[in-house]
């Protein structure tokens, strides 16, 4: 469940990135766009306006002259414009931006001139009225930039609010997640998520609630019939057992005979193993091991070094323990089936005159053995029924319900083969 609510919670925070991320490119594509649009449309209506004003100048330049004689007293009351005599031929009103010293600035300043052909006194004549271009350009650079502020301003208010629109449509998808990240189906009940406005969150909750719904149910059918088997084979396992034992100590047995019954306790010792560890496996779903205390690991190894030095004794096994103390916060019965499992497994799988090295270095518990399998291990020795080729009588639950106790204490247990040697490795947090 935490697996499913981490990637929502992921994809969630990519798809508000991308969103955000694709929304800001578009508000900027449009403001460049727009600028580049007002640019031209500014600076082609300032510059008509410009040509507009020429014209009037140049009309009424035309109209003084008719009541002026001196050409020269045209020029004095026109500064902006020339005026001089042309022997060529004719032309159309033309106009041109030129760079002219300017002696008031004093310097260069560009110009919109208007040349046209005009006649005055039955002479022909040259005459150009220009206007400054500069301050228009200047009129032009501040329209663009209170355009640009302007659209910044815009795109900012569209990211905000579409963030804000984005946070509140979200808010219910978050009470999803929250909803998921708190439920526990160890807890035994079902889900229920808050109601949402937006149809497509309403629709996503049903679903959710019939998914995760449907998966407790079946999980909490699988524990019930896996506790309720383990309970219902004690007893008939236990006859059995009993019923062997009495026909072994019967004098009318054969040898063939004995030696089928010497089979079938074996069998019925092997099915009790499994039905124990089944039973266990089931009160560990159940979180029935709820009970915590502080200790010393190294003193729960010694007793489990204790429980099975006879195993190591029979097949000449040197066993030892580099121990320091390490303190950890567990259910001190679950520890102690963790590690009588680890050292079992290191017993059991060993060769004749092998050895099992334990250490506890730092917050770490390393168990290494040598063994009569000279190659890695299966990359599936944690799961269940997973059993060795070397031993047959192994019920294959050893690991795995060593690797549900690290699961339910967030411990790291891994398996390593170096030089000969198989290691277990158990981190504590």
């Amino acid at each position: 469940m935490e697996q499913i609510v981490a990637a929502a919670v992921t994809i969630r925070m990519k798809l508000l990135r991308l969103q955000i991320v694709l929304f800001s490119v578009i508000v900027l594509v449009v403001i460049l766009v727009s600028s580049f649009f007002q640019y031209r449309i500014l600076s082609n209506r300032i510059h008509e306006q410009l040509k507009g004003d020429l014209v009037q100048e140049k009309i009424s330049i035309i109209q003084s002259m008719k009541h002026i004689d001196n050409p020269e007293k045209v020029i004095s009351s026109h500064p902006n414009i020339s005026f001089l005599p042309f022997h060529g031929e004719s032309f159309e009103d033309n106009y041109e931006i030129v760079s002219m010293y300017d002696s008031l600035r004093n310097r260069n300043v560009e110009y919109l001139l208007l040349k046209s052909y005009v006649t005055y006194n039955n002479e022909s004549y040259s005459l150009i009225v220009r206007e400054p271009y500069e301050s228009s350009g200047i009129l032009l650079q501040e329209g663009i930039e209170n355009s640009i502020v302007l659209f910044v301003l815009i795109g900012l208010l569209f990211i905000a609010s579409n963030g804000y629109l984005t946070n509140k449509l979200w808010k219910s998808f978050n009470s999803i997640l929250s909803t998921l990240s708190n439920y526990d189906i160890k807890n035994n009940t079902s889900i229920h998520f808050p109601q949402s406005n937006v149809q497509e969150f309403r629709s996503l909750s049903k679903k959710l609630e019939v998914l995760v719904n449907n998966q407790f149910t079946l999980i909490y059918k699988q524990k019930k019939f896996l506790e309720n088997a383990a309970h219902e084979l004690q007893t008939p396992v236990a006859v059995l057992n009993t019923k062997l034992d009495l026909l072994v100590q019967s004098d009318n047995l054969k040898q063939g005979d004995f030696e089928i019954l010497s089979d079938l306790i074996a069998t019925t010792n092997q099915m009790k193993t499994m039905n124990k560890a089944l039973l266990l496996m089931s009160k560990i779903d159940n979180d029935q091991f709820k009970d915590v205390q502080d200790f010393d690991v190294s003193e729960t190894i010694e007793h489990s070094l204790k429980l099975l030095l006879h195993h190591a004794d029979a097949k000449r096994i040197d066993v030892s323990f580099e121990r320091e103390p390490l303190i950890i916060c567990m259910n001190k019965d679950l520890a102690q089936v963790l590690f009588n499992n680890l050292l079992k497994n290191a017993i059991v799988h060993n060769k004749e005159g092998g050895k099992v090295r334990i250490q506890t270095v730092d917050r770490e518990v390393f168990i290494t053995n040598s063994s009569l399998q000279e190659k890695p291990l299966s990359d599936i020795i944690f799961e269940r029924f997973n059993k060795s080729s070397v031993d047959k009588s192994s019920t294959g639950l050893g690991l795995s319900i060593v690797k549900q106790i690290c699961d339910i204490y967030g411990l790291f247990v891994e398996y390593q083969y170096k030089t000969g040697q198989h290691c277990f490795r158990v981190k504590f947090p």
